[in-house]
């Protein structure tokens, strides 16, 4: 199946003042980070609906290794752009069409829109209700669209096709830079993506999705639990990065159920492109304590869980010493435990060290809902 990207950056960007295309995030262009979201998704034939300062744009366009296709007609809305671009895309089975300032939703949605692909309905990404971009369209529709009046632009021509929404956790496919506070709430999400992986709001979405509620609590125990060591420790001078081991530990459990679950939910993680997550979720288990007495957020995350039991409390030896009892006349079971016994033993007294206070008596604090 051959799938393309049309990108729409032909207008004047006259709500925002400056020229939206080339206006930066981090160190990357808007149109960088667009491309950046496809190429990640294994998309290489990308397209750039130019038209306002199309050999600015055709500069950025070469160095991305992007094909540019100029609208000559682009004082005529945003629908023109959408014509001149859709031509390119007769020779795909789908693409996706994004407006340029919609730059920062996660590659993953793009591999759930694809993974749900037939080819017999466009797809759009929604985010609690909303709908979001970029949609994905057959290429056979391209008559269709081509064909339409104009009237409610893109989101017209769409009402005209089959559709289907697709429920995603990605909160992105709704936040543009269309004004410049749209632009700044674009920069602060690039922080938080850059510091976490994920929003909070995103991965509670997707823990809702993934996980039965009675495992979703259990998770929501273990989070509140690691926030509080956590929030203790900063106050102590620590600079643990909060967000990162609330979500950690919301996560941690999201394949539970699947053998070796601690590691199947480490390469979701990964394909998901989450490399932070990936290792708190894969050593929540089980962590040895670090050689240089430095404690991380997976650290946290770990011990954290060894103190909920669904979303009741239970200290470190009752959990342990049940688990020794079950597992007495299996050898390799018991060694495993004890290996994670001692493994968080040892993370229990580096905490207490760090405190300065026992961690039960904090634990024994935290309110589970």
């Amino acid at each position: 199946m051959k799938i393309g990207a049309l990108i729409l950056a032909a207008g004047y960007s006259s709500r925002m003042g400056e020229f939206k295309p080339l206006m930066t995030i981090g160190s990357r262009t808007l149109l960088a980070h667009c491309v950046d979201r496809f190429k990640g998704a294994g998309i290489k034939d990308i397209f750039l609906v130019t038209g306002h300062r199309a050999d600015d744009l055709n500069d950025e366009a070469q160095s991305l290794g992007v094909h540019p296709v100029h609208n000559k007609k682009h004082d005529q809305g945003m629908f023109s752009s959408v014509v001149k671009g859709v031509k390119k895309m007769g020779r795909y089975n789908g693409f996706f069409l994004l407006p340029v300032d919609i730059p920062l939703f996660h590659t993953a949605t793009l591999a759930t829109l694809i993974n749900a692909f037939d080819g017999k309905s466009a797809l759009i990404p929604v985010y609690q209700g909303e709908q979001g971009h970029p949609p994905l369209i057959p290429g056979k529709f391209i008559k269709e669209i081509i064909a339409h009046d104009g009237k409610n632009g893109l989101r017209g021509a769409l009402k005209r096709l089959p559709v289907r929404e697709i429920k995603v956790w990605d909160r992105g496919i709704l936040l543009d830079a269309d004004t410049p506070d749209g632009f700044d709430e674009l920069v602060n999400r690039f922080a938080v993506l850059s510091s976490s992986d994920m929003e909070k709001a995103e991965a509670e979405q997707l823990a809702g999705q993934k996980m039965p509620q009675n495992l979703l609590e259990h998770c929501k125990a273990v989070a509140a639990v690691a926030m509080a060591f956590a929030q203790k420790l900063n106050a102590e001078g620590a600079m643990l990065n909060e967000e990162l081991i609330y979500i950690g530990a919301l996560l941690h459990d999201i394949a539970k159920g699947v053998i070796n679950h601690e590691q199947a939910g480490k390469q979701m993680m990964q394909d998901l492109g989450f490399e932070k997550l990936a290792e708190i979720v894969g050593c929540h288990r089980s962590t040895p304590v670090p050689q240089n007495e430095k404690l991380t957020e997976k650290e946290l995350v770990c011990l954290a869980d060894k103190f909920i039991k669904g979303t009741a409390k239970l200290s470190l030896q009752c959990r342990f010493e049940e688990k020794l009892k079950r597992y007495e006349d299996d050898k390799e079971a018991l060694a495993s435990i004890r290996q994670r016994y001692e493994e968080s033993t040892g993370l229990y007294n580096l905490v207490e060290q760090q405190l300065g206070s026992s961690p039960v008596e904090l634990v024994d604090k935290v309110k589970i809902a």
